[in-house]
């Protein structure tokens, strides 16, 4: 059974899966399902009533969290609820994550159809939560292999922290790639991440590479992954970097989820 309210607090430990009416929507529901499957984490379905913007009861259409939650009780999704606060969408949904085990949002919202950029949300929300965010794109595709994203910086060592103690990630096929730009602590950072992740059977290698986005067209020459993980430091490096225009080749614009952690 499912409940919707417009409280402003979901459970510690809860999945928060943005819908709204983009195209988006369906594959938030997917991967949601698909993590709370592997983790047994309930899922709280999230829809922003925006001031200005039309809300269910202004519309004909269905609300997101009524197709939202007839999704995934069909595909056996449990502990289903719902909140439909009132507010703007970034600080409300930062406000609602403060104890939430992973946040999925699509990359772009109702509003936004350019693919040469993310949802005017999605750096908003990036920057000013400290928990994981899955961002998804419009299809959901099962996930079987992760790629790891790592800088040689010997302070960052989120992402891998992330993927040996997450329980949704045991028994996937997974890689590391560590951006080697040269300096001496790469090589111990690359010993420290194998051993880390030896339990995955990871492999872990470095590369010569200057960005995330290289990094990733190298590592796809001699193959593919179904989730892209990468640490708000690694991702966010640059203080100025923007994430609303992207390059066709960055790693927003992959067709994978971007899982930032």
């Amino acid at each position: 059974m499912t409940a919707t309210s417009r409280q402003t607090t979901a459970p510690t430990g809860a999945l928060l899966a943005c819908v709204d009416r983009s195209r988006y929507a369906s594959a938030v529901c997917d991967y949601a399902a698909w993590f709370s499957g592997r983790t047994q984490s309930p899922i709280v379905l999230v829809n922003v009533e925006e001031p200005g913007k039309p809300g269910p009861e202004k519309t004909s259409e269905a609300s997101p969290v009524i197709r939202a939650r007839e999704r995934l009780e069909h595909e056996g999704a449990e502990a289903i609820t719902a909140l439909e606060p009132a507010g703007r969408f970034a600080r409300t949904l930062i406000d609602l994550s403060a104890s939430a085990e992973l946040i999925l949002m699509g990359k772009r919202g109702r509003e936004a159809d350019d693919r040469s950029a993310l949802g005017s949300n999605v750096e908003p929300v990036v920057r000013g939560t400290t928990r994981p965010i899955c961002l998804v794109s419009q299809v959901f595709l099962p996930i079987s292999r992760a790629l790891i994203i790592l800088d040689a910086d010997p302070l960052h060592k989120r992402a891998v922290n992330f993927v040996s103690a997450h329980p949704a990630l045991r028994g996937l096929e997974m890689d590391l790639v560590l951006m080697d730009d040269g300096r001496p602590e790469a090589a111990g950072k690359l010993t420290w991440a194998r051993e880390k992740l030896r339990p995955h059977s990871a492999g872990v290698f470095a590369m010569s590479a200057a960005t995330p986005a290289a990094a990733v067209r190298a590592y796809r020459r001699n193959g593919g992954f179904d989730l892209l993980i990468i640490s708000r430091e690694v991702a966010l490096a640059d203080k100025s970097a923007s994430l609303k225009q992207i390059d066709p080749q960055s790693i927003w614009a992959q067709r994978a989820p971007v899982l930032i952690c």
